[in-house]
């Protein structure tokens, strides 16, 4: 049986939510120190989440599953590509958002796009005024916003 939707869907089957949610609990954690520790993410990390979500569509949705899964690995990938060109994004900032799009769907992803995106504004406004900086003359660990706004979103049920 297909998600409705087509591809795309917006939330697993109820029981398989909390193999998604305790992976991408665990994956952001370990983001976030990776990303405090050394300023990436490691493939290794990505990698084995992918396997992940990758077995549970196949799972849930047989070999139309690999689709799904593709389709929501890519989605991130190919329209967050030019903020990476422009220096606005990392590449695993970009890895992690399509990790999410595979364990949450495109919609929730969307969402904790939009919620990280002023999360991160709110942490830099604050910061400035604390520097006396217009510009911050530091690196930003993103990881840490995705992470904040991915659960945003997941406590608060955040919708756009």
């Amino acid at each position: 049986m297909l998600p409705q939707g087509g591809l795309a869907y917006n939330r697993p089957a109820k029981e398989e939510c909390y193999i998604r949610e305790i992976v991408i609990g665990l994956v952001l954690a370990l983001a976030v120190y990776y990303d405090r520790k050394c300023y990436r993410i490691p493939n290794q990390l990505i990698i084995a989440a992918y396997i992940v979500y990758l077995v549970l569509d196949l799972v849930e949705y047989g070999a139309v599953g690999a689709l799904i899964f593709l389709a929501n690995a890519l989605m991130p990938i190919i329209l967050l590509y030019v903020l990476f060109l422009m220096g606005g994004m990392g590449a695993g900032d970009i890895k992690i958002f399509s990790l999410i799009c595979t364990a949450v769907g495109p919609q929730m992803t969307v969402n904790i796009l939009i919620v990280s995106i002023f999360v991160a504004a709110a942490i830099v406004t604050v910061l400035s005024i604390r520097e006396h900086h217009l510009i911050l003359e530091r690196k930003l660990h993103y990881s840490y916003y995705i992470s904040a706004g991915y659960l945003l979103c997941q406590v608060m049920q955040i919708h756009f």
